[in-house]
């Protein structure tokens, strides 16, 4: 299955913490009737031009309310300028812990935000 992102963003914050500021405009309750994301977060850690970072996100069952799955989202990008391109592997895990379906890869691109 390949899903594609039109717009996603991730703020990379100078303290090696990741984050998607607007994540819940992203996970509107009509997207998923069954489950409710959480804010994406994680870590990153930048070698010259390169980045590598881990994101984690939670769902939580919307009739329950009980935790449903974690994704998590490794990924490897290349700044030049003001764009950036890169790679990323994503696998969902359920309640128990068990992997969840299969890696999901992806390539993608962007550039920065500027006031």
């Amino acid at each position: 299955m390949r899903r594609a992102f039109e717009l996603l963003a991730l703020t990379l914050g100078a303290s090696g913490c990741a984050t998607s500021p607007i994540e819940p405009h992203s996970n509107p309750d009509a997207g998923d009737p069954r489950t409710s994301d959480s804010n994406l977060m994680g870590v990153w850690r930048a070698d010259g031009p390169d980045v590598k970072g881990r994101l984690v996100e939670v769902a939580a069952d919307r009739a329950t309310h009980q935790f449903a799955s974690r994704t998590e989202i490794s990924f490897s990008l290349r700044v030049t300028g003001d764009t950036f391109g890169g790679t990323a592997e994503a696998r969902t895990f359920d309640a128990a812990g068990r992997p969840s379906g299969g890696q999901v890869h992806a390539t993608f691109a962007g550039e920065r935000v500027l006031p």
